[in-house]
């Protein structure tokens, strides 16, 4: 039995400690009028814990790139983030991408 339990609990620190992912943050409305998406990757320390800290700021960093490109007023929409690789013993890379719309 406890074999299993190690195991178990191998197989969930892989899964936990590798790519994570969210699924869509803020989705869109159907009165929603997409114009365009946007990406962008940027480093997090890894102190911040929390898929609602990512959230938020994916969102923060998203919303400057769209407003950059589109000009305002915009928001972002449905958006999706991954972690990626450890950038050294502080940093985590992480790439978000989001729907652009247009805001009435």
């Amino acid at each position: 039995m406890k074999k299993i339990q190690l195991i178990v609990l191998l197989l969930t620190g892989i899964f936990l400690f590798s790519c994570s992912t969210t699924g869509q943050y803020m989705p869109l409305d159907s009165r929603d009028t997409v114009i365009g998406t946007v990406q962008i990757s940027f480093a997090v320390r890894n102190t911040i814990n929390g898929r609602e800290a990512i959230n938020i700021l994916s969102y923060a960093k998203l919303l400057e790139m769209a407003q950059l490109q589109y000009g305002t007023p915009i928001d972002v929409r449905d958006i999706m983030w991954a972690s990626g690789r450890q950038i050294d013993d502080l940093n985590t890379e992480y790439t978000a991408t989001g729907k652009v719309i247009k805001i009435q």
